[in-house]
């Protein structure tokens, strides 16, 4: 995108490159309808696959963030706004964010311990570590991300406990979401 580099110029012509935090990413997955393509990964926008969910990030901090670091972690758009604050000084919780610092994974590539969530009208995702339970039109899936990050294969048949525990979680959290009247 070309005005992406002329942010970036200016950035530079300014002098202000090294005391500025550029991210670059996308919230959701392309949409076929417009030419997008999520492959490898299953699914499109909308929907709670890997190829609705799983975008590029593109960070860069000069002399803060390593450059040419590839990060294979998991994160959020969500998890901006705490982080933002943490860098700020500020303290995020006072404001109930919904996601999580992520300060140790863009300096050190260490991710928080916590659970991913995504929840629609009536899909909803839940990724713990290399575990993924999604409920797509209907069906309650499972998935093992390391081993098969496209989701080709169900193992909510097979992996029965695996399931009712992050089906499990995924209901505790939704129990706390608003609801609308």
């Amino acid at each position: 995108d070309d005005n992406v580099g002329r942010i970036l110029l200016t950035l530079h012509k300014k002098k202000m490159i090294r005391n500025t935090l550029v991210i670059f990413t996308c919230d959701n997955g392309g949409d076929p309808v417009y030419g997008g393509s999520n492959l490898p990964f299953r699914g499109v926008k909308k929907e709670y696959f890997e190829g609705g969910i799983r975008v590029p990030c593109v960070v860069q901090w000069p002399g803060r963030i390593k450059p040419g670091q590839v990060v294979n972690h998991p994160a959020y758009t969500l998890d901006f706004f705490p982080t933002f604050c943490g860098l700020a000084g500020i303290e995020a919780k006072r404001y109930q964010p919904d996601g999580a610092d992520i300060r140790s994974l863009l300096f050190h590539g260490i991710p928080p311990k916590r659970d991913l969530l995504w929840q629609g009208f009536t899909e909803r995702a839940l990724r713990r570590g290399d575990w993924k339970y999604l409920r797509q039109d209907g069906k309650d899936m499972l998935f093992n991300l390391a081993r098969d990050p496209m989701e080709r294969t169900d193992l909510a048949g097979k992996e029965t406990s695996k399931l009712a525990e992050l089906m499990a979680a995924q209901a505790a959290v939704a129990k706390t979401f608003p609801t609308s009247k």
